[in-house]
């Protein structure tokens, strides 16, 4: 009966000495985005419900520059043209992300930086395009210059390394 007991607990045991190493394994890999820079372009429509009921079309371009500064943070600077049915602003925003690393995709947490002087847009209308690109993105190498910025919510991005 002794015998029998033992087995399971030391099952048990080394079930949770490989669990712990194996964590500790992942929490020591290097960020293998640090220190990459990329831009790419980005075009998003979206439609908005009035409060009268209506229809209004907002449509954006930008680029969007990424710069990856390690630790698993890095500042992104998105800028361009954003247009609903009767305006155009131009607008530069820069935001500071930090991200986690998940099976298949990157958690992303985005942080706005504020006081930016040339940034004309309506702030609803670019919150409502930037909510739809979503926070869990899935980063893929394409080659040695290009990466692939995905996820349900918006359009592919490629992403051309510059540094």
């Amino acid at each position: 009966m002794a015998i029998k007991l033992k087995i399971p607990l030391v099952l048990l045991a080394l079930f949770c000495l490989f669990s712990g190493l194996y964590y500790l394994y992942l929490s020591q890999i290097d960020d293998p985005l640090s220190g990459i820079h990329c831009e790419s372009s980005l075009y998003l429509s979206h439609t908005l419900a009035d409060t009268d009921g209506s229809q209004e079309a907002i449509d954006m371009t930008a680029s969007v520059n990424f710069a990856f500064t390690g630790n698993k943070q890095g500042i992104v600077i998105i800028g361009g043209l954003i247009s609903d049915n009767n305006h155009r602003y131009q607008f530069k925003r820069t935001y500071n992300f930090s991200y986690i690393p998940k099976p298949m995709l990157y958690e992303f947490s985005f942080k706005p930086l504020y006081g930016q002087d040339d940034d004309e847009a309506a702030a609803k209308l670019l919150n409502t395009l930037l909510a739809k690109v979503g926070t869990h993105i899935e980063i893929s190498w394409l080659d040695e210059k290009n990466l692939l910025l995905s996820n349900m919510f918006s359009p592919m991005q490629v992403c051309n390394i510059t540094q």
